[in-house]
């Protein structure tokens, strides 16, 4: 397939605003965590700004994929990153976290930071998925590699230090990533005290860096914060083995990824009868189970809403997607007792947060749930950027959050 990179314009004004604008995810923190913690930083936040009954995160609803979507504006079928890891046929190889540093280019669109960078606005990253290769080997202006052992003071007090710069090369967008929700959410689950100490931790780092912004920084700031996902319940009595859905042929002659929720097959050969039979055998099997725990998809079955290209050489030949809280497993000791991954159609608890406060966002306005694909063309429009006519009108339905005209 040819990748079509899109080719942006330069900023209608070479960013002549002060206004630094910070991004900051928090993966895995589920919209109904504010209603059921009600974490007072973050309330505050989403009380004076924009919130929106939730996030809606992309398919497949994994932690890269997602982020990918956030800064690219492109579902994970189309960015490229489609799973958190898969197998790429055009390159032979298989992607896993961070794979990005290596010599193949996985990402397919440009994230916001390569292209303000590509304009000569600098731009600074604490831990983002892709970010320490990016897009066509344009780094941001400052960035850390990846190391989960660092401490979350120690990352508010490095943007807190990026926001205190007084040149040019003052980042306009800072972009940053928290995952210790996450981690016990996958462990412990919603009702669990860790959740809960977790939560309000973070919520206080979250609002003592608010509050060194407000007494520390003359510029003014713009503040969001997303998350990638929610959770939904699962645990070791809905797990599946995967070697009871795979026929012991069909795994023979397919690339076979198994990630929680999903299996991606993959045949090398792109024998089309062999997938056919394939699909046909896989889908009859399910089809004789009297409770429908999981679905069978190929290139004729994807449901629109993922957005397949096609003919791209990361896209499987064969899916086969757990129903929640169904799961795949090929050890019962590594099942999660709460996760993510699953269309959202099954459940609203996979739905993420969007708060976003600031001089450039409308004040006390709770919205309806939200695509996560929608968060680009808004840091899009604050920065000026021109985007292809098919994209302005995503720009336009924003009116309700952003001020700028």
């Amino acid at each position: 397939m040819k990748y079509f990179v899109f080719i942006f314009c330069l900023f209608a004004f070479q960013c002549k605003s002060q206004t630094t604008t910070i991004l900051i995810s928090i993966d895995g923190f589920a919209a109904h965590y504010l209603k059921q913690y009600k974490p007072k930083n973050l309330l505050a936040l989403a009380n004076q700004g924009i919130t929106t009954k939730g996030l809606i995160p992309s398919y497949p609803t994994k932690t890269f994929p997602n982020h990918l979507t956030l800064v690219t504006g492109k579902a994970p079928f189309e960015h490229g990153i489609v799973l958190n890891k898969f197998y790429d046929k055009g390159a032979d190889d298989f992607y896993s976290y961070g794979r990005g540093k290596s010599k193949n280019q996985w990402l397919k669109y440009p994230p916001i930071w390569t292209l303000l960078e590509q304009n000569s606005v600098p731009t600074a990253i604490y831990f983002w998925p892709e970010s320490e290769k990016s897009y066509q080997n344009i780094l941001p202006t400052y960035y850390k590699n990846y190391d989960g052992k660092v401490p979350n003071e120690e990352r508010f007090e490095q943007m807190l230090a990026w926001l205190k710069i007084r040149d040019e090369n003052k980042p306009k967008l800072i972009v940053s990533y928290f995952s210790t929700i996450d981690s016990v959410g996958h462990h412990y689950g919603r009702q669990s005290p860790k959740l809960e100490k977790a939560i309000h931790l973070l919520d206080q780092q979250i609002g003592a860096f608010v509050d060194d912004i407000q007494t520390s920084i003359i510029e003014p700031v713009n503040i969001i914060i997303v998350s990638d996902h929610g959770m939904v319940k699962t645990g070791k009595e809905n797990a599946l083995l995967e070697s009871t859905i795979i026929p012991k042929w069909v795994n023979n002659e397919f690339v076979v990824i198994q990630n929680g929720t999903q299996i991606f097959m993959y045949n090398t050969n792109n024998d089309k009868q062999l997938i056919n039979q394939a699909y046909q055998s896989l889908l009859s099997a399910n089809e004789k189970n009297k409770i429908k725990r999981y679905e069978v998809f190929n290139s004729n079955t994807y449901p629109a809403n993922w957005k397949v290209t096609l003919d791209s050489s990361f896209v499987p030949d064969i899916i086969i997607s757990a129903i929640p809280p169904t799961t795949f497993t090929s050890d019962f000791n590594q099942v999660h007792v709460e996760t993510h991954g699953f269309e959202t159609k099954y459940s609203t608890d996979l739905n993420g947060i969007f708060i976003a406060t600031g001089p450039d966002f409308n004040k006390k306005i709770q919205l309806e749930p939200m695509s996560n694909m929608e968060v680009f063309p808004i840091l899009a429009k604050i920065f000026s950027l021109n985007l292809p006519d098919n994209e302005k009108s995503r720009i336009e339905a924003h009116q309700k959050i952003l001020k700028i005209k």
